[in-house]
C-alpha cells in the first residue's frame, strides 16, 4: 500500500540538509525498490529546498514508521512537521480502464443519494 509523507525543513536549522545529504541518499539507495517517488520540496525560488516529499510502498503503517525512524534526516531532526497518510494511487492508472470504472461508480452513488433526498410526493 503507497503511503505518502510529507515533511518540513525546520527553519531553524539551516545548513543541516545539506550537512548529512550524502548519508540520506545512501539510505534512500539502498530502500530503493520501497520509493515510488519522491524528492525535496523546494520553497517559490525553485531553489532553496524547505522539506521532503515521498511515497512509498509499504503493507503497513509500522513498516513506514520503522523506515523513517532509521533515515538520516529523521534521525538528525531535521524535520519541523512529518505527516504520513496512505494514498490511493488514481493516475497514472495502474490498470487501464481503471479511472472510467471509478467515474461510474462516483456517477452511481451520486444517483442513488439524489433517488433517497428527493422529496416524496403529497399524497
Amino acid at each position: 500500500m503507497p503511503f505518502q509523507i510529507f515533511c518540513l525543513d525546520d527553519p531553524h536549522k539551516p545548513g543541516l540538509r545539506s550537512q548529512i545529504r550524502a548519508r540520506h541518499l545512501r539510505y534512500m539507495i539502498a530502500h530503493r525498490d520501497r520509493i515510488l517517488f519522491g524528492g525535496p520540496m523546494k520553497a517559490e525560488d525553485g531553489i532553496t529546498s524547505i522539506g521532503s516529499a515521498f511515497v512509498l510502498d509499504y503493507d503497513s503503517r509500522a513498516e513506514v514508521d520503522r523506515f523513517l525512524a532509521e533515515e538520516p534526516y529523521m534521525q538528525a531532526g531535521l524535520f519541523s512537521a512529518v505527516q504520513i497518510h496512505p494514498l490511493v494511487v488514481m493516475v497514472p492508472e495502474q490498470n487501464a480502464g481503471f479511472l472510467e470504472e471509478e467515474l461510474k461508480r462516483e456517477l452511481a452513488a451520486a444517483r442513488s443519494q439524489t433517488v433517497q433526498h428527493s422529496p416524496r410526493p403529497n399524497r
